[in-house]
């Protein structure tokens, strides 16, 4: 059915975004998904998982599903075809501000779609802040295209992470991604970020840019 109505929506000649959910029926192994045959049937993006629930159980679910693929789903992800993590919890209670970030961040650097899904009518002043922030949405809509993922060196089980995407101007985003310490202030910890893994070279001085304080 998918193609038939891609078909349809391009036959239209108007400028249309189909999100289709077919990937999230063919289960969980994302190297086995034929995404190359979603694009040629219009889908501009995709709903690849389990959908998400107003908890951290879930968000860090979706977030370690997308770094055990990472380097798979990169391939098909591009401008015009995404990857779609689900909607945003920003804005929700069910989330910590600290929880939120994380989701912001995590979303810009794997390029999903950033769909709310909160009740504009009722939202913290901290959590519009993030959903508002500038420098977040340039990241998820940097002009190159190019999907980000967690580093190599990290795994589902490690406790913090280095997660980073390739922009246009020559930048690279980067999230420090304190896994163990959500919901829990008593669980922060540093993260050591080693600039010659993500391509630079060691004697350069790397001016470096917060998000978050901007």
């Amino acid at each position: 059915g998918y193609p038939a109505v891609g078909a349809a929506l391009q036959a239209t000649g108007r400028d249309i975004v189909y999100s289709c959910s077919w990937p999230a029926y063919l289960g969980g192994n994302e190297t086995t998904k034929p995404f190359q045959a979603m694009i040629d049937a219009g889908c501009n993006s995709w709903r690849n998982w389990k959908d998400i629930q107003c908890s951290w159980k879930s968000l860090s679910g979706i977030i370690d599903h997308w770094g055990n693929f990472g380097e798979s789903l990169m391939l098909s992800a591009g401008p015009g075809h995404w990857h779609d993590m689900d909607m945003l919890l920003i804005g929700n209670d069910c989330m910590t501000i600290d929880e939120q970030r994380t989701q912001m961040a995590i979303w810009s650097i794997s390029a999903s779609p950033l769909i709310m899904g909160n009740d504009l009518r009722n939202i913290s002043v901290a959590s519009k802040a993030i959903l508002l922030n500038r420098d977040a949405i340039a990241v998820s809509q940097d002009p190159l295209g190019k999907m980000g993922i967690r580093h190599p060196a990290y795994t589902q089980a490690s406790g913090s992470q280095v997660w980073s995407r390739e922009l246009a101007n020559g930048d690279v985003a980067v999230g420090l991604y304190n896994k163990d310490c959500q919901g829990d202030s008593d669980g922060a910890k540093n993260i050591t970020l080693d600039f010659t893994e993500l391509g630079f070279v060691a004697s350069e001085t790397i001016p470096v840019y917060d998000i978050w304080e901007q």
